[in-house]
């Protein structure tokens, strides 16, 4: 696994803290468990008060509304399901209420493993200096989405280790650097659908050779560099290009 990678595995995140999970679901179920026999103690003496209170009235019309209240309570308090109750939850041994416990720890984290969507930067609004490295380019214009460590994002942005994307045609990455890339693509068997700008706005053709060599030489990735020629050459062919490339458009870039 690249370092960094776990970020991409919910999984990963769970069984590291496996633990705490499961501490953390059985301080869930005890206290659902309290909730529970707080209620059907408070049925229970509702149930009491009220036949007391039926006993008590003097008025025929108050006892047939308290008498139909109370059929209908009793439905819903029955001794039936008061002694469901207490066998089926009450009598939990440890090792059951731990993995209930789990459980429901489970459904209460679930929604936060989910990744957040991130929105990459807007080229027109960033100012790079012509003096910074590509590592420093890298960390203004892509870590936001490819992370740094180039682990990518789960099902949005996709690693950049490993990724023949990356090492493999650069005329490829460059155009996709150049004019950006839309919809879902494949890579390493895995579906990404993150929207990547164009930076032909933001960065020279000097820049440009300098992050993807960066890239192409980071992360586990030992490809060619990048000149700033073949950029140059890229950027005017592709002048009057107005909208991202697809994942099959792409594919049918020429090899060299």
């Amino acid at each position: 696994m690249v370092p960094g990678s776990e970020s991409r595995h919910p999984w990963y995140w769970g069984q590291s803290r496996g633990a705490g999970a499961c501490a953390l679901g059985v301080k869930w179920y005890r206290v659902l468990l309290a909730l529970g026999v707080k209620w059907c103690r408070g049925q229970s003496r509702g149930a009491g008060a009220r036949i007391w209170h039926r006993g008590q009235s003097r008025n025929g019309q108050s006892r047939d509304r308290d008498e139909y209240s109370n059929s209908r309570n009793a439905k819903r308090t029955s001794p039936q399901v008061l002694s469901i109750f207490h066998r089926s939850v009450l009598s939990l041994t440890w090792s059951k209420l731990l993995r209930c416990g789990t459980v429901l720890c489970g459904f209460a984290i679930t929604p936060s493993l989910a990744p957040a969507q991130v929105n990459p930067p807007d080229p027109a609004t960033i100012k790079i200096s012509p003096t910074l490295t590509g590592a420093q380019i890298y960390s203004m214009t892509c870590a936001a989405c490819h992370q740094a460590t180039g682990a990518g994002l789960l099902a949005q942005y996709p690693p950049l280790a490993p990724s023949d994307f990356v090492t493999g045609n650069e005329q490829r990455l460059i155009h996709i650097v150049l004019r950006g890339l839309t919809g879902e693509v494949e890579v390493e068997g895995e579906m990404f659908k993150g929207e990547m700008p164009g930076w032909a706005p933001a960065l020279s053709d000097a820049q440009v050779a300098l992050v993807l060599t960066y890239i192409r030489k980071s992360f586990g990735n030992t490809a060619p560099l990048v000149t700033a020629d073949k950029v140059a050459a890229i950027r005017t062919a592709t002048g009057l290009r107005k909208k991202p490339y697809t994942a099959a458009e792409i594919a049918k870039l020429p090899a060299k």
